[in-house]
């Protein structure tokens, strides 16, 4: 099995603390098949005194449309809030990718979360943001998320794989998959989904 790192963090009060942030290695899983043998990793809960913020976005190429979903965890791995969101009007998905991004930064921020660890199937945006001397194509994009993210104090940026983030893909997939084209923020995570986010939080303490 393949694996690519991505480091990545931000400081966005003051350059003389960057000396405090402590990057994460973060490990893609690209081989959805597994064929080597390896263990494939699940959810992490993020370190004491964090919040980490799946996103995740299903898109149908068909339809032109994206699902969008982010579920907000403290370190314990406890729900605290999650949301869902129907995208339309994009012509890709990393278009789609980008404004589910940019929707995920802002509700944050309307609650006045702080020290997060934002975490999404995001390869080349988020390598955008770590370097953007490499992704010149995304210079734009890196602009737009760039503008939200130094409203932060604190944050992190985690590229994970669909298995990492299990919970927030299936909220984001029953927009396509059942046509739940309701937006809404809840606290706590969806009743039907209560067995997933329990196992994926238990799991993330027994790693």
């Amino acid at each position: 099995m393949k694996k690519n790192e991505w480091v990545w963090c931000g400081v966005s009060s003051h350059p003389l603390l960057e000396s405090n942030c402590v990057p994460l290695v973060l490990e893609v899983e690209e081989d959805k098949g597994n064929s080597g043998g390896n263990k494939v990793k699940g959810w992490s809960h993020p370190v004491d005194g964090w919040l980490k913020c799946n996103i995740a976005l299903v898109w149908s190429t068909r339809n032109k449309i994206g699902g969008g979903a982010w579920v907000v965890r403290n370190d314990e791995g406890k729900v605290l809030v999650h949301s869902r969101k129907v995208f339309c009007g994009s012509n890709n998905k990393k278009e789609a990718m980008l404004m589910c991004l940019i929707w995920a930064l802002e509700s944050l921020l309307s609650l006045k979360m702080d020290k997060i660890i934002f975490a999404a199937e995001a390869h080349d945006i988020f390598g955008a943001i770590g370097r953007p001397k490499a992704w010149p194509s995304l210079t734009q994009q890196v602009v737009e998320i760039n503008q939200f993210l130094d409203k932060f104090k604190d944050w992190r940026l985690e590229v994970e794989s669909v298995n990492s983030n299990r919970g927030t893909s299936l909220i984001a997939k029953s927009v396509i998959s059942d046509g739940r084209f309701h937006d809404y923020i809840a606290s706590g995570h969806p009743s039907w989904l209560h067995r997933v986010f329990e196992d994926e939080r238990l799991a993330s303490f027994a790693q």
